[in-house]
Parts: structure tokens; C-alpha cells; sequence
């Protein structure tokens, strides 16, 4: 996977360092309006003013917009000891998650049929053979044809339940009434945004609702079925 770049930016009281958030415009300026609601204006900005607060902030919108990253601006109230702040354009550079499971299940989405039982994908599978294949084809792991067994499995997985720790890859294993709790009766792996649906967030397994392997949207009642996470040990 390659990486992914984007210019953000920072906000800080001059003088005291830029924090290691990276936020978009909007929200940085914002939040720069907020602070100079406490310095009484006119206002600077690296000497050019002065200007009321809507002017500031639409000057500073376009400096940073128009310049290159790592442009700086700094920004005074008209008392000299008001304090100063500072906004900086950055440049973000993160690696996209590599998910090499979800990318295995995933060329079987709309190929592979659900049945109770069967052992792919390739083929008809259900829930726990989708996982199970995953694991063996990308890391040679061998699972059971479980989802109860494969969640109870502490020599292959390290389990936990705070879905704040979730990463692509994972193992989300459910409960849908078919066992007594907390016995997990479905497993599915974790995928978390997709291109163009940023708005959701995105499992993917075999399921009967939809005759297979498929991508599915985790809603607040699949989200009250968890039993539990899993994240593969690969080694």
C-alpha cells in the first residue's frame, strides 16, 4: 500500500511549540477565533493589519492557502503583551493500513455462496471458513471451522473489547442468539472505512442475508451482538 499525503495544519500560542495535532483549515480557524475572542483586536498578522477578526481570519485563510507547505503565520492582538498565536501548514504523511486478509476475502465478494457447513472461500463457505481460509492463505495460521472455537482460541489471537483499539485485519466475533452468551456464534473481519463510505464503518465475512461473502456496514445492533475482538498473532 502506498502512501497517503495531505496538508493539514497546526495551531499554537507563539512561542510554547505546535502541538502534534494536524487539523483541516476550518477547524483551525475556528478554533483561532475562539482564542482571539479573549485579545481585544485590531489584529496582526506578521506585521500586515490591521485587521478585524473576520478580516484576520480570512486573511490567514488565504496565506496558507496560497502558500507552500510549512508556511507559518502569526497573529498579535494591538496590546503588546497580548498573547501571540501561530498557524502552520503541514504536510501529513501516513501510511494506508496494509490488510491482507481483508483483501483475500475481499476478491471472493459476490463469488462465494453461503452455506451452512462449506469449506471455502473458493466455493460456497460460511462465516467461520471465510476466516479460517484468510488465515491459512496468508499466514499459513491454522483455525477451526469454528467461530465459538476460533474466539476462544488464545494461542492464535490476542483478544480484547474496546472497539477504540480496532485495526483492518481484526476479528470481530458476534452473538446472534443461535448459542447462549457469550458463546460467539459469527465471526467477520474488521474493516473500517472504505473508499468514498467514510461515513460508516465496514466489516466483511460470509453471511445468509446476503447469499456470501460481502461487505457489511456495522450498525448499532451489530455492535450490541459483540462478544469480542481478535487480532491474529502472525507468529
Amino acid at each position: 500500500m502506498g502512501d497517503l499525503q495531505r496538508v493539514r495544519y497546526q495551531l499554537t500560542r507563539f512561542g510554547n511549540g505546535f502541538d502534534r495535532g494536524h487539523h483541516r483549515l476550518p477547524f483551525i480557524l475556528r478554533a483561532l477565533t475562539l482564542r482571539l475572542l479573549r485579545i481585544p483586536g485590531p489584529y496582526t498578522a506578521d506585521g500586515k493589519g490591521p485587521f478585524t477578526r473576520p478580516e484576520l481570519r480570512e486573511h490567514v485563510r488565504k496565506v496558507l492557502r496560497q502558500s507552500k507547505v510549512g508556511t507559518k503565520v502569526v497573529v498579535r492582538g494591538v496590546h503588546y503583551d497580548s498573547p501571540a498565536y501561530a498557524v502552520r501548514s503541514v504536510k501529513v504523511e501516513r501510511t494506508k493500513p496494509a490488510t491482507p486478509l481483508v483483501d483475500w476475502v475481499a476478491q471472493f465478494v459476490s463469488k462465494s455462496p453461503y452455506l451452512l457447513g462449506e469449506t471455502g472461500p473458493p466455493g460456497k463457505s460460511d462465516c467461520s471458513s471465510t476466516t479460517q481460509n484468510a488465515a491459512r492463505a496468508v499466514y499459513s495460521v491454522q483455525l477451526d471451522h469454528s467461530a465459538e472455537l476460533q474466539a476462544k482460541d488464545a494461542a492464535h489471537f490476542v483478544f480484547f473489547h474496546d472497539p477504540a483499539d480496532l485495526e483492518p485485519d481484526d476479528f470481530v466475533f458476534y452473538n446472534y442468539g443461535r448459542k447462549v452468551w457469550p458463546l460467539a456464534d459469527h465471526v467477520e473481519l474488521w474493516v473500517g472505512r472504505r473508499p468514498f463510505m467514510f461515513w460508516r464503518r465496514w466489516t466483511i465475512g460470509s453471511r445468509p442475508s446476503t447469499s456470501g461473502v460481502n461487505y457489511y456496514a456495522m450498525n448499532s445492533y451489530d455492535a450490541s451482538r459483540v462478544v469480542t475482538y481478535g487480532r491474529l498473532r502472525k507468529s
